[in-house]
């Protein structure tokens, strides 16, 4: 009898180091991967939808003048107000101000170029968007694009764009205060 609980015992430890062992291998070889495989997957699975994705192309040399620094109203008469507030943004509407301020992009884009002539990049912005229509956060993946002159400029001229408001409300008298959209971004040079 003890012969035996010795070797359940036995084989309880084999099986916890095998364990272990496969855990931190699978670890060490998601690590190597790491986020750059899931920034790759995640782009490539949002500019699958070919409606979100941005692709801005310039040239050093573009005359491209400095983005105003005023927030910019998303309708072109901010000052009438509709009776009828939307609940949520539409993908389209969302869309709408983006292409109205893509110039605020290839700003930024032009002055990385002229540093660095041969600069691409990719890039996933996510925005959140409250119900008043200001951006209240943006984020720049990955995080190392963020950090430099660059992403800084993105974050910059994104957190001034204003779209439609909202009211928020579902079903059920939930009301969001605020909601996500992110889109891919593709910047090359042209020439």
């Amino acid at each position: 009898m003890k012969s035996f609980a010795m070797k359940k015992d036995m084989r309880m430890r084999i099986y916890f180091f095998i364990s272990l062992a496969l855990l931190i291998f699978s670890g060490a070889t998601a690590k190597e991967k790491g986020p750059a495989s899931s920034f790759k997957s995640r782009f490539e699975r949002l500019a699958g939808n070919a409606n979100r994705l941005i692709k801005i192309t310039a040239v050093a040399n573009d005359k491209i003048k400095r983005p105003k620094e005023e927030a910019i109203s998303p309708g072109q008469y901010p000052l009438i107000r509709t009776m009828r507030q939307r609940k949520i943004l539409a993908e389209e509407e969302i869309q709408s101000v983006i292409n109205r301020r893509i110039g605020d992009l290839k700003y930024c884009y032009v002055k990385a170029l002229k540093k660095n002539r041969k600069f691409k990049a990719e890039a996933i912005v996510a925005l959140k968007i409250q119900n008043n229509g200001k951006v209240s956060k943006v984020t720049i993946s990955p995080g190392k694009l963020s950090k430099k002159s660059f992403g800084k400029c993105l974050q910059r001229y994104l957190k001034k764009w204003r779209f439609p408001r909202f009211t928020g409300e579902k079903e059920k008298g939930l009301k969001l205060k605020s909601i996500g959209y992110e889109f891919p971004l593709s910047f090359s040079a042209s020439g």
